[in-house]
């Protein structure tokens, strides 16, 4: 029909107006709103996912069938073991966590797979479910790679040409890569030894 506009034509009609017709809607760009910050959402959601692969992980390595259901106890700070029990279902649905326990005093169970995300201790008693041989070989591997990496990082921390060099964010940045991993590397030795110290 003659008085028929298309689709594009009609919201042509509406988009392409001379300046200054009082058919233009006229706002502001958008802005940053700075109270909302999802910055902490965002690294819970990473953390969440990080401990997710490395349960996973850890069953894959240790030959654990995907379907068998096993224990989660975490030791660590409220504030970061909160992140896990709220997400509990998630743990339940894609790790076949069937229990949780957590604390920052809790003890660690004897025959246990160990892992570290983010300053939290991740224990999976293996009574019953793998060769203990194989977790203690699985830990030695991840004591290697941390002690590179702290290597790595120290030689940097060392080089006086490095220090003198770099900007003061660069170098507190570096301290604190070696820092996190000295931390995790002695979290690890001391589960390390106690798999191979008989009592």
């Amino acid at each position: 029909m003659k008085n028929s506009l298309s689709v594009n034509n009609q919201m042509d009609s509406l988009v392409f107006k001379p300046m200054g017709s009082s058919e233009i809607a006229i706002s502001n760009w958008p802005t940053e709103n700075k109270k909302y910050n999802f910055k902490k959402v965002e690294n819970d959601i990473e953390n969440l996912k990080i401990v997710i692969s490395t349960i996973r992980n850890i069953k894959i390595d240790l030959d654990i069938s995907s379907k068998k259901q096993v224990t989660l106890i975490c030791r660590g700070e409220d504030k970061k073991t909160e992140v896990l029990i709220k997400n509990k279902h998630h743990l339940e649905q894609l790790t076949n966590i069937h229990n949780i326990k957590y604390g920052i005093d809790i003890d660690k169970p004897s025959q246990s797979a160990t892992a570290v995300v983010s300053g939290i201790e991740l224990f999976l008693p293996l009574k019953g479910l793998i060769d203990i041989n194989k977790e203690i070989s699985r830990l030695n591997t991840k004591l290697k790679d941390i002690e590179a990496r702290l290597n790595n990082v120290k030689k940097k921390l060392d080089n006086d040409n490095f220090i003198n060099k770099a900007p003061k964010e660069i170098i507190a940045h570096e301290q604190k890569k070696y820092d996190a991993y000295l931390a995790d590397y002695n979290k690890l030795k001391y589960n390390y030894n106690s798999l191979t110290t008989k009592k």
